[in-house]
């Protein structure tokens, strides 16, 4: 399991998306898989899509999904987080997010990312200093 992100450097109001990609790459099934995200309550207007295997959301205020029957070697899929950064949030500030795997017997696996929203957007004038003098 990997996860990653389509951004790492915002400004509020902006959106971002975490990708998260699994694969089964044992030779057995793997049994009893959930994955699991918490986003920061600074990322709002959340979105999820889903690609391969078939998962199942779990009910709560946090992103949780089960897959059904298990992982069969050489399967893999998608989860794509994507929100908004609140448009009030103080600048600057870094979030991490981070997803959780485990399975039947082994983990827990994590994954993170950070991004860094900035604040005010300006544009300073450049001042040449002569150090001739």
């Amino acid at each position: 399991m990997t996860k990653d992100t389509s951004r790492q450097l915002l400004y509020p109001g902006e959106r971002v998306s975490f990708p998260i990609v699994y694969r089964n790459n044992s030779g057995s099934l793997a049994t009893g898989v959930v994955f699991s995200d918490t986003l920061s309550s600074d990322l709002i207007d959340a979105e999820r899509t889903f690609s391969g295997r078939s998962i199942s959301p779990r009910r709560g205020p946090n992103c949780a999904w089960d897959v059904p029957g298990g992982l069969a070697p050489g399967v893999e899929g998608t989860i794509t987080i994507t929100a908004r950064v609140s448009p009030s949030i103080p600048t600057p500030k870094a979030i991490t997010n981070k997803v959780t795997f485990q399975m039947s017997g082994y983990g827990p696996f994590e994954d993170e990312v950070l991004i860094i929203v900035g604040g005010l957007r300006s544009h300073a004038p450049a001042v040449l200093n002569d150090c001739t003098q």
